[in-house]
């Protein structure tokens, strides 16, 4: 299976921004481990992007049936034919994290702290999250990423 590249241009059943080739040569760059088999390459850009395709972005896709969230249009300074590098970087580091993490977790984890004193003890729950947190990815998807509201009924 090769991935299928989006350019820009609505490419049909696109299922990458990025090649395995790009994703090798950043890795390497900076000193990341990735798999070194094509069809492995492949399933971590996958992933990525099952991960990418979770979120909500700005503005609005370029056609209604595109297969990938990017390209969109009403971005300011963003051509609506155009990838963001960022968004290339934010695949790409999702694709190394997806090589050893579960980046869409299925279950919350918690973890467990304790404290005593004397006879005393106290046990809590902290650490609590149901979703992958990467500062380097969050670093190239913030721009891009729709702002948290709360929505009062």
């Amino acid at each position: 299976m090769a991935l299928i590249i989006e350019d820009g241009s609505i490419v049909a059943n696109a299922d990458s921004y990025v090649t395995t080739a790009e994703i090798t040569a950043y890795a390497n760059k900076r000193g990341f481990t990735v798999p070194t088999s094509e069809s492995d390459l492949e399933k971590i850009a996958i992933l990525a992007i099952d991960y990418m395709q979770s979120k909500k972005y700005i503005g609005n896709l370029v056609e209604s049936g595109q297969a990938l969230a990017f390209p969109r249009r009403d971005i300011e300074d963003l051509a609506d034919d155009v990838i963001p590098q960022a968004i290339k970087n934010a695949q790409i580091e999702l694709a190394i994290a997806a090589h050893t993490n579960d980046l869409l977790i299925s279950e919350p984890t918690a973890t467990i702290e304790s404290e005593s004193t004397g006879t005393t003890s106290t046990t809590y729950l902290g650490g609590l999250s149901s979703e992958f947190v990467s500062a380097r990815v969050n670093m190239f998807l913030s721009q891009y990423l729709r702002p948290y509201s709360v929505n009062r009924v």
